[in-house]
């Protein structure tokens, strides 16, 4: 933030923004002037702003200062189940469970990570370029028995927890 230079006496200031941006002016501990993108906002794209600086004892002259603004969709993801019953019989091998993973990332990429609350059960993401990411499942031999156990997927701050069944 830059410290507002004012030469002689001018008056106070009004400061205003265009709909997407939230503009606040301050006279302590010096004068300044914050710009920030209204969260209220829920439309993705790159969009021309401006903040205008009018001091109100001069009302025809007025400085507006242009913005470029990008926003881009929420950051979010869902598991095409939320729980799973995951059925095999004792010392036989077993194939990976999996669960489609729907993202909205926009144009970013981000890591998955996975913590199992059962010892016995692991997961992780697979991730292909290109392709949506995919939550694999496997277990360890167990004796006969029913198990319950939850996965928490984790995606940078967003956390979706998911239980599921083992008989």
């Amino acid at each position: 933030m830059q410290p507002i230079v004012t030469d002689g006496e001018i008056g106070p200031l009004t400061v205003t923004g265009t709909s997407r941006l939230a503009v606040t002016y301050s006279t302590s501990p010096n004068p300044q002037i914050s710009v920030n993108v209204n969260t209220s906002e829920t439309v993705a794209g790159t969009f021309q702003e401006s903040a205008t600086i009018q001091a109100q004892s001069i009302p025809n002259c007025a400085l507006t200062i242009p913005f470029d603004v990008t926003l881009q969709p929420a950051v979010s993801f869902s598991l095409a189940e939320s729980e799973i019953t995951i059925h095999y019989r004792h010392g036989q091998a077993q194939t990976p469970a999996q669960v489609g993973i729907t993202t909205q990332f926009g144009n970013e990429n981000f890591g998955f990570s996975v913590v199992s609350s059962a010892g016995w059960m692991f997961a992780n993401v697979n991730q292909v370029s290109g392709l949506q990411p995919v939550l694999s499942i496997t277990t360890e031999d167990q004796a006969p028995g029913t198990y319950t156990g939850t996965l928490t997927v984790s995606l940078q701050g967003l956390t979706k927890l998911a239980p599921y069944f083992r008989d």
